[in-house]
């Protein structure tokens, strides 16, 4: 278990260079929030790490962009997608077509 004051690039490079020295050899995805630094700090230790921004953070930056007017109507579809229930219901999530255009 680790503690700090504060959450930082820093502080990760130090627990993943840990890990490491503890014999975690590889580290196949690392899914981060977009602190700023932390793929760098992943790289450093594991340079073949592939890095993926959260898919609820990637959904929270992207609402950012929505007119107010709009949000509702586009937020459902988002809000639907995070509760599917396994492989074959976000196969054919990810398969569906938008009904409407929002403008």
């Amino acid at each position: 278990m680790w503690l700090a004051e504060n959450e930082g690039a820093k502080f990760w490079l130090n627990v993943l260079t840990e890990l490491k020295n503890r014999g975690l050899n590889d580290i196949l995805i690392a899914c981060v929030d977009g602190l700023k630094g932390f793929p760098e700090a992943i790289n450093a230790v594991y340079p073949e790490t592939q890095i993926q921004l959260c898919i609820v953070h990637m959904v929270r930056n992207s609402l950012r962009f929505v007119a107010w007017k709009d949000y509702k109507a586009v937020t459902p579809r988002s809000h639907g997608r995070r509760r599917v229930a396994g492989a074959g219901c976000v196969r054919e999530g990810m398969g569906c077509t938008v009904s409407r255009t929002v403008q």
